[in-house]
């Protein structure tokens, strides 16, 4: 991927003419606490996945944590994504009292940060079944 398609990608330039935008999913402020339920919850598989390492953007979006994953990973992403059990870690995150990216008990963020991973899952099956990879940023 190049500087100026990645720029385009992350929402920092026009899209080229006769361009189709790709599929994205808007997971608004929830990536730090998606990332603290999973690994509060020992959904050690799909956190790893999640985790990758974070390059920072340059120029026009410089600060912004870039994450690239490559249509492999987003094949194993996917399959370990769906076997979470939203239910089930839930109720693990409320018993563990696990906190929010600000320290706060989670309850009151919790079904916002599973309904955002719901998200993540079903475009992560999608790009999976596509063959795509993923690029995602956060700022």
């Amino acid at each position: 991927m190049t500087p100026e398609s990645l720029s385009w990608v992350l929402g920092y330039a026009e899209n080229p003419p006769g361009n189709p935008e790709p599929p994205w999913a808007d997971i608004d402020k929830a990536w730090e606490d998606i990332l603290r339920v999973l690994d509060g919850t020992g959904q050690d598989a799909a956190y790893t996945v999640l985790d990758v390492d974070v390059e920072f953007g340059e120029g026009p979006y410089a600060g912004v944590e870039i994450r690239r994953y490559p249509p492999d990973l987003v094949r194993t992403g996917a399959t370990a994504l769906s076997a979470l059990r939203l239910a089930e870690i839930r109720a693990l995150a409320l018993e563990r009292e696990l906190t929010d990216y600000d320290g706060d008990p989670i309850e009151y963020l919790l079904d916002y940060t599973l309904s955002h991973l719901e998200t993540i899952i079903r475009f992560w099956r999608e790009a999976a079944e596509s063959g795509e990879g993923i690029v995602s940023s956060t700022s």
